[in-house]
């Protein structure tokens, strides 16, 4: 017998006892990676960082960040920098 890709996606997102579809389960790093790049630098501009974790459409990105961050990147970029200038 030979599992697929969905299927083993779906038994490892059932074991770890969490709800997520394939496509967000495959998002959450890209997110995270997207994070790390946005308050590491704040030379790359959102259509890098999109390109550079996996998501070649920005406009998808941008909607994609927010839905899951609940602020928009730049926003999450901003406030991050903020905090930094405050620790300084």
């Amino acid at each position: 017998m030979e599992l697929t890709d969905e299927c083993f996606f779906r038994n490892h997102l059932m074991h770890q006892g969490e709800r997520y579809t394939v496509t967000e389960y495959l998002n959450r790093p890209r997110i995270q990676a997207a994070k790390n790049l946005l308050t590491s630098t704040d030379k790359l501009s959102l259509d890098v960082i999109s390109a550079q974790v996996g998501i070649p459409d920005e406009k998808y990105f941008v909607r994609l960040f927010k839905r899951c961050e609940g602020v928009t990147a730049t926003a999450y970029r901003e406030a991050f920098s903020r905090k930094l200038r405050c620790r300084i």
